[in-house]
């Protein structure tokens, strides 16, 4: 992502990350989350220079002084939407807005961009990160729950009794194609239905369902075992799907284990493999709507990990979509 810096205030200013400013990056992320930030990899300064082109940094400076930075991920080519990820300020640079005026520049560039979407990931101890998101024309389109170990984080915010904490996603279409069409079990219609209006995205949905005709499914998985969370990413849905998600579920349960899945929803063997999913203790947490040439949903498990929602800090947008979904998951 090419673009010209920009100054604010005569003071400031804000321009792509530069090799030199990686000390100062992983210091900033030391300040605030000392050894636990949950991007690990962002503690390795060789790896961060590596990849600058993938994750696209950007950074507030005053003079030679680091004051914050922020990336924005590009997922191409396995997805198409860029991610608007890790912004982190010190905290002598906080309460000035440079907070605000980064996301403005970073999302202002990424708009000109040939993604589908932009897409965040916002934490709820504090909803500062999905307010500034929402003034952005972001909405929430779910929720990961159990991303990450409670008592393994320790930043500048009370993170509450939560066992882990909870994600919300978020996104704002780039793009907004007319007449897709998706397949959905029809329970979950019309939370499916609150998301796509409030996106202005215009789908038809279906719920005829079809059992799967190739033999094999092809499923990936990403275990992080530090925070005991299990990524699921299913491609195709094939006859032996209950056989390979039981699999997965008997190798990564019990202690805090969670499960975010990703399924693909354009066939009515999706709303075959929804059932499924839903038998096994599976529960619709979102759709992962214009993130991917195929449109999908998020289905999470969370085994007997406890969350208090009343703990979390939430904008009534967010607020909204989660009593949806938990109201459906106890519905069953």
């Amino acid at each position: 992502m090419v673009t010209s810096p920009m100054i604010i205030d005569e003071k400031y200013i804000l321009r792509p990350a530069e090799e030199g400013d990686i000390p100062g990056i992983v210091s900033c992320i030391r300040e605030e989350y000392g050894d636990c930030y949950y991007r690990r990899a962002f503690y390795s300064e060789d790896y961060l220079r590596k990849n600058m082109p993938h994750l696209n940094l950007f950074v507030a400076v005053e003079g030679e002084q680091l004051c914050g930075f922020q990336s924005m991920i590009s997922h191409k080519p396995e997805d198409e939407y860029v991610e608007g990820a890790s912004q982190i300020f010190f905290k002598e640079y906080r309460g000035f807005g440079l907070s605000r005026k980064l996301v403005d520049y970073t999302y202002d560039i990424a708009r000109k961009q040939s993604f589908y979407s932009i897409y965040a990931t916002a934490v709820t101890f504090h909803k500062i990160t999905q307010s500034m998101c929402e003034k952005e024309g972001m909405l929430p389109i779910g929720f990961n729950f159990g991303s990450y170990i409670t008592s393994k984080m320790h930043n500048s915010f009370h993170l509450g009794s939560n066992e882990k904490y909870v994600q919300a996603i978020l996104l704002l279409p780039l793009i907004k194609p007319e007449n897709k069409r998706v397949y959905i079990d029809e329970k979950t219609k019309d939370l499916a239905q609150y998301i796509y209006d409030n996106l202005g995205v215009k789908y038809q949905i279906f719920t005829d369902k079809a059992e799967p005709e190739i033999p094999q499914s092809d499923i990936e998985i990403k275990v992080n075992a530090r925070e005991q969370q299990v990524i699921i990413r299913v491609n195709e849905i094939g006859v032996d799907f209950k056989e390979q998600i039981v699999e997965i579920k008997n190798k990564y349960h019990g202690e805090l284990w969670t499960m975010q899945l990703i399924l693909p929803i354009e066939a009515p063997e999706s709303v075959w493999a929804q059932r499924v999913l839903m038998d096994e203790g599976f529960f619709v947490s979102g759709m992962r709507l214009l993130c991917n040439k195929k449109e999908q949903m998020f289905m999470q498990y969370i085994g007997d990990v406890r969350f208090n929602v009343e703990e979390l800090e939430l904008t009534d947008n967010a607020k909204v979509l989660i009593r949806k979904i938990l109201s459906l998951r106890e519905e069953g």
